[in-house]
């Protein structure tokens, strides 16, 4: 007992000092498993695996899985399985939110109590299953998994030569935990626009001009939140809340600001704060589409939006249409292609769906790439959560 407790130990460590690393899935899974090719489906299994999430569909994945066989008396107790494989992701079905994957490869069973029927091995496995949304909500980093397996044993005794499982699991990003450990701030999506960002950034031009990525960024000598051109107090003291102007703000006898000042005073600094880009050209064209966290579903006042946008590309004619989508900096780089190219193809089809070539538009997630705005405020993140559709 305590050896079995001790490789379960290890396994568990062995797997979870891979948590260090940014871009990986860990997907922690329990089964039933035959291993008399009776499809009996009887004996308890205990899985754990990664896979590195890469940005192809072709993925490494390791394994490791703990299967109670509990023959009794000086039969075999458990067994315990190493497999490392290549697992391939396929289309998203079903609303686009399923996922199907298909892996195999190789490994080797360790048998504890072994006897000459049923002897430690080197095998193959094949294996199929299906990720989909935790709880039904859409998220990348949180998916709940079901799984077949096959294996062909290479062992000299008759008494095994295959197995088959079933799993149910639960699939996690490491990448998710780092951040909430380092209380990363999530990328969470705005409810409404803020008010100052202009959703269309202007009509279809004839000639598309030359893109230019300037940022345009004030000098602010006394680090107040206030352009030195706007200061009218240039030199204020570190950590004093400033109003629009640059000035300390004071409040009643004891010249302390009021709850009320400071937050209006912050919200007006951090408004200054954001960096933007000079403006975009007039043939592309920015919706601040308004996703719900880690979503891929188009509000319907962004329906709207998007249909009367369409009615103009319609009426305007044009050659191609690439519809691009990006996300801020919070997250890996990985799972923030992963999340544009979904919120991307669901602008594509929608636009498809209003009476757009299908021919004629494609679709691509660029991640965190091209910032139009500071990354470092929250303002500046709902700025860059954004759609951009080029026309040509």
């Amino acid at each position: 007992m305590n050896k079995r407790l001790a490789l379960l130990g290890l396994s568990l460590l062995t797997t979870l000092q891979l948590y260090a690393l940014e871009n990986m899935m860990m997907t922690f899974k329990y089964g039933l498993t035959d291993l008399d090719g009776s499809l009996s489906l009887n004996k308890h299994t205990f899985g754990i695996d990664t896979t590195f999430d890469t940005a192809s569909n072709l993925k490494p994945k390791f394994d490791i899985s703990y299967l109670s066989v509990d023959e009794g008396g000086n039969g075999v107790d458990y067994t315990l399985q190493f497999s490392v494989n290549a697992l391939y992701e396929g289309s998203e079905i079903y609303n686009n939110s399923w996922l199907p994957y298909f892996y195999g490869g190789i490994g080797y069973e360790f048998v504890h109590n072994n006897r000459p029927e049923f002897d430690s091995a080197p095998y193959v496995q094949v294996a199929g299953g299906i990720e989909f949304p935790f709880f039904g909500s859409l998220n990348e980093d949180y998916k709940i998994v079901t799984e077949a397996r096959w294996m062909q044993m290479f062992a000299s005794g008759s008494g095994q030569e295959n197995e088959a499982a079933i799993f149910v699991g639960f699939r996690l990003s490491t990448g998710a935990l780092r951040a909430s450990y380092n209380h990363t701030v999530a990328s969470y999506d705005y409810e409404t626009s803020p008010n100052y960002v202009e959703i269309d950034a202007g009509d279809i031009p004839k000639k598309a001009p030359e893109l230019v990525s300037e940022h345009v960024v004030f000098s602010d000598t006394d680090g107040d939140g206030v352009a030195d051109k706007d200061d009218r107090c240039p030199h204020t003291d570190q950590g004093v809340v400033v109003d629009e102007h640059g000035c300390a703000i004071t409040s009643g006898w004891s010249g302390v600001p009021s709850m009320e000042e400071r937050r209006r005073a912050l919200r007006k600094q951090r408004q200054k704060n954001i960096i933007r880009f000079k403006p975009l050209p007039k043939n592309r064209n920015v919706f601040q589409i308004n996703f719900a966290p880690n979503s891929t579903t188009i509000p319907d006042r962004d329906k709207a939006k998007i249909r009367a946008y369409v009615r103009r590309l319609q009426d305007a004619g044009y050659r191609y249409i690439t519809v691009e989508g990006y996300t801020d900096n919070s997250g890996t780089p990985t799972q923030n292609r992963r999340i544009s190219q979904k919120r991307a193809d669901a602008v594509k089809k929608l636009m498809v769906q209003y009476g757009i070539d299908s021919e004629k538009i494609t679709a691509v997630g660029k991640g965190e790439l091209n910032p139009i705005a500071n990354n470092d405020v929250p303002e500046g993140r709902a700025l860059n959560r954004r759609i951009e559709i080029v026309v040509e």
